[in-house]
């Protein structure tokens, strides 16, 4: 079946499912007389990435030569969850991955107070894991050379009035402590205060160390 639509359409008129918008024809949903979905009107598009749910890329930070931190500011009330993505993250040394909070954009750092629960999974080596304040990788070391990934889903970073602000967290690497060939370590974070915090950043805690590569995304969840 073909369609034939109209050689010289108005702005707004529809043929069959389609409606023309002055350039081109798109999809009605349904029947023509929709003007409304998920409660959008007007344009609607197959590829609206507007809406409760989407995730909108905020920053993007691409390690091309050695930096000692990566550090995101602007969190605020817009969201109540941030995602933190990272792919390939290689040290020059092996080290653990650390995370703190600021609460004024970054000219200081919260370095007390951390509370840390995780799982870890793993092939071959021995048993391992540890307590450590601020620690986004849970006490087990990754090697410098072998790219590890993770995600970190932060929630209500301006929310006051809690005891505690929480994290979730996942990440996949080798770690040098264990002797293993992979690992996968999942868990969740409480960082310290009742007050808002608006940046993070996250570093090797063993002290002077640079990340030589990795790519990482900050997105922030629709209400």
């Amino acid at each position: 079946m073909s369609l034939s639509f109209p050689v010289s359409p108005s702005v707004g008129q529809v043929y069959q499912n389609w409606k023309w918008d002055g350039a081109v024809w798109g999809p009605v949903f349904g029947q023509p007389n929709v003007t409304s979905i998920n409660g959008k009107s007007g344009a609607l598009t197959l590829n609206d990435t507007t809406g409760p749910g989407n995730r909108i890329l905020l920053n993007r930070q691409t390690v091309s030569t050695p930096v000692a931190a990566i550090v995101f500011t602007g969190l605020d009330a817009t969201y109540d969850e941030y995602v933190v993505e990272s792919f390939g993250v290689t040290y020059a040394v092996a080290d653990l991955l650390a995370m703190n909070i600021s609460t004024d954009g970054g000219a200081t750092w919260v370095q007390a107070g951390y509370g840390i629960g995780f799982l870890q999974g793993y092939t071959g080596g021995g048993a391992g894991g540890g307590n450590y304040n601020y620690m986004w990788a849970g006490g087990a070391t990754l090697n410098a050379a072998i790219p590890a990934n993770a995600t970190l889903r932060l929630f209500r970073p301006a929310f006051t009035g809690n005891t505690s602000k929480y994290f979730r967290w996942s990440l996949s690497g080798a770690l040098t402590s264990l002797g293993v060939v992979a690992s996968e370590v999942v868990g969740g974070l409480a960082v310290p205060g009742t007050g808002a915090y608006n940046a993070i950043r996250f570093f090797g805690a063993n002290g002077s160390n640079n990340f030589n590569a990795g790519t990482h995304s900050l997105y922030g969840v629709q209400k």
